[in-house]
């Protein structure tokens, strides 16, 4: 099992998500969580990735799931509980005809694309650039 590793929004500070249960193939997600946030293992953030044919089986389907929880501890119970969740999903297709130098500039491409500033800023304030 494999654990993923990314930068805080500080841009310093680790943190990792660890692999709660790997793919058992077609339609069944790998889930990450991040184990060292605040709360009980349900209220942590989570990611999911899982992947299949398409309808014509022409290619590939990825799907993506991630949810971040706000989690606070309510002062007059001591327990840990969620204000709200902040979530992204995402599908990406990736033909089976295409050359591997064309997947791998995809996934580098999309990967890259994804964790640009611009649009790191618009996950976090919610508005499209302008």
């Amino acid at each position: 099992m494999t654990d993923i590793t990314i930068k805080k929004d500080d841009g310093s500070t680790d943190v990792t998500y660890t692999m709660i249960v790997g793919s058992g193939g077609d339609k069944s997600p790998a889930v990450f969580r991040n184990n060292s946030a605040t709360g009980y293992p349900g209220q942590r953030p989570e990611f999911s990735i899982q992947s299949r044919d398409n309808g014509d089986k022409s290619g590939r389907r990825v799907d993506l799931s991630y949810v971040y929880p706000d989690v606070y501890t309510d002062s007059a119970t001591s327990t840990t509980k969620v204000l709200a969740k902040a979530s992204f999903s995402g599908t990406a297709l990736l033909p089976k005809n295409i050359s591997d130098a064309t997947a791998a500039e995809f996934g580098a491409q999309i990967g890259n694309l994804i964790a640009a500033s611009l649009i790191e800023g618009t996950l976090t304030n919610g508005y499209a650039p302008t």
